[in-house]
């Protein structure tokens, strides 16, 4: 007694955009003959059922819809900060694949005609970063400005030098900007020249200065920008280009120390002119918005009288506090007291003749 044939030979064509899958194949009939042994929803392996009706059929099958498969293209972040347009986005564009599940039931409703001559559906296959993604990315979370027209000349070259090193520097996600690593050594080996500086509580001449008003300006840029200060110094005197309590000292001991606690590049734009120097800080755009506030009171220098020497003018002292008021839509909703500080008063001296 011989039993019925289960097997069916078929003629099948598919096209698509790239390629056409052509193959005769041997399928199983009585897959077909019964109820589909799928619901028809998403999220099913489909093509994983054509292996009930022809192994050769299903590897054929994947292969074609693998090789139809095309990628979307991400937009992408072209920073140069001496360009006159820094950030240069290019546009996104979409990807596509075979509709497996179009693509399956086409199949298996040809199942009763020997010859199938099918035409591949596709979905898009949509980026991973759009161009208005990265918009939000390149997003001008603080800037700041500080000002040096009377400095000496030496003090502007090294505000240009030292600004010329931060310049377009990117602090990238879950790192640290550290102000002495980017800037190096302030040195004449380094190019740095003499110039007005703070040391041990007095005005006086020395190597780099000037730069703690880059270092200062970054700093402040940072802090508006929403970034997180792990370490900033102050001076031991007052300072003129910024408010107390809003200065930021480095020296070779000292560091200012800032992490990008976002989850994108943090990129750093610094211009100086030699009458000013203004610090941009760039990154994932923010809700909100960050001003400072200081507070300040007067410690009045002391006289001292003596009989020989120089006289010497006497400057009052400060102590002083900063918070940062933070605003979304215009209104206050978080205040951060981050800073007390006291900057020492210079000591007037009285020469008696």
């Amino acid at each position: 007694m011989s039993g019925c044939s289960t097997t069916k030979e078929i003629t099948l064509k598919i096209k698509g955009k790239n390629h056409i899958l052509e193959g005769v194949y041997n399928v199983d009939s009585t897959y077909f003959n019964n109820t589909y042994p799928v619901d028809k929803r998403d999220g099913e392996d489909y093509l994983g059922r054509l292996k009930y009706l022809s192994k050769n059929l299903y590897n054929d099958v994947v292969n074609f819809v693998n090789s139809e498969r095309v990628e979307g293209i991400n937009s992408t972040i072209q920073f140069n900060s001496k360009s006159e347009n820094i950030f240069e986005i290019t546009e996104s564009k979409n990807g596509y694949k075979v509709n497996e599940k179009q693509l399956y039931f086409d199949i298996i409703d040809s199942l009763t005609t020997k010859t199938i001559e099918l035409n591949a559906d596709y979905e898009e296959i949509e980026p991973e970063i759009s161009k208005e993604e990265n918009l939000d990315r390149v997003f001008l979370r603080g800037e700041f400005t500080t000002y040096f027209t009377t400095s000496s000349s030496n003090r502007k070259y090294n505000i240009n030098l030292a600004s010329n090193k931060v310049d377009g520097f990117i602090i990238e996600p879950k790192t640290y900007f550290s102000f002495n690593d980017v800037v190096g050594k302030r040195s004449v080996e380094n190019g740095f020249r003499e110039a007005g500086i703070i040391a041990n509580g007095e005005f006086t001449k020395g190597i780099g200065g000037g730069v703690c008003q880059v270092s200062t300006t970054v700093y402040n840029a940072m802090l508006l920008g929403g970034l997180t200060i792990i370490k900033a110094n102050q001076h031991s005197l007052p300072v003129s280009y910024v408010s107390p309590s809003c200065d930021a000292m480095v020296s070779s001991e000292s560091d200012l120390i800032v992490e990008n606690a976002t989850d994108y590049p943090i990129y750093v734009v610094a211009k100086s002119d030699n009458e000013k120097l203004k610090v941009k800080v760039y990154g994932y755009k923010m809700d909100y918005s960050i001003k400072r506030e200081v507070e300040r009171q007067v410690v009045p220098f002391s006289t001292k009288f003596v009989e020989s020497g120089e006289n010497k003018v006497g400057k009052n002292g400060i102590k002083s506090s900063a918070t940062l008021v933070y605003y979304r839509n215009g209104r206050e909703f978080f205040r951060e007291k981050i800073r007390d500080d006291y900057y020492n008063p210079q000591q007037e001296i009285v020469v008696i003749e």
